[in-house]
């Protein structure tokens, strides 16, 4: 970690992860997960880039923005442009709710959570969720269960059982189910 200065009166950390995105061994691109902070506001910003074969050539970049005030999630944006459709989700704080307009790859929500969120995927790749029993998944705007195993953690999102891998605390593997074609994301 390392702090940057903008200006005189702006200061914050920065985190930076980059990691390898493969389907079978082979690499279909690359994924950067950033957390920033401003005064008492976490950013988490996860950005990739993939192409892949699937009864044609699909590419694919994939942007997700969470904000986080102290411990509560305030909203998400996840925007993916492939060269097949362009999908965008948003979730955001409303009063004691969120509202949620989700849409991705032949999915769509559009309703209301009313608990409090304080755990999304997007700090899956910075924070171990040993202490969360649910996350926010921001592309689908769901509250998605997670399951404690010997060594990996899964979280049910919409169906796809999805696997995270932890040392010291860092998310350094992910096995990911997808309705397109699974993948695994890995530390570099």
């Amino acid at each position: 970690m390392f702090l940057v200065s903008l200006g005189t009166s702006s200061v914050y950390a920065q985190t930076n992860q980059k990691y390898d995105i493969t389907v079978a061994g082979f690499s279909i691109g690359e994924m950067t997960a950033n957390r920033f902070q401003k005064a008492d506001t976490t950013y988490y910003v996860l950005t990739s880039d993939v192409s892949f074969w699937f009864f044609g050539t699909i590419k694919l970049s994939y942007k997700t923005t969470s904000k986080y005030v102290g411990k509560q999630f305030i909203s998400s944006q996840v925007i993916t442009n492939t060269n097949k459709d362009d999908f965008e989700s948003n979730v955001y704080k409303q009063g004691n709710q969120y509202i949620v307009k989700a849409e991705t790859y032949k999915y769509a929500l559009d309703t209301v959570i009313k608990k409090q969120i304080v755990y999304s995927a997007a700090r899956l790749y910075f924070d171990e969720p040993k202490l969360f029993k649910e996350m926010l998944a921001e592309n689908y705007g769901l509250l998605s269960p997670i399951t404690p195993h010997d060594g990996y953690y899964e979280v049910d999102v919409n169906g796809n059982q999805n696997k995270f891998y932890y040392e010291d605390g860092v998310m350094v593997r992910a096995v990911m189910e997808s309705p397109i074609k699974n993948f695994v994301i890995k530390k570099k």
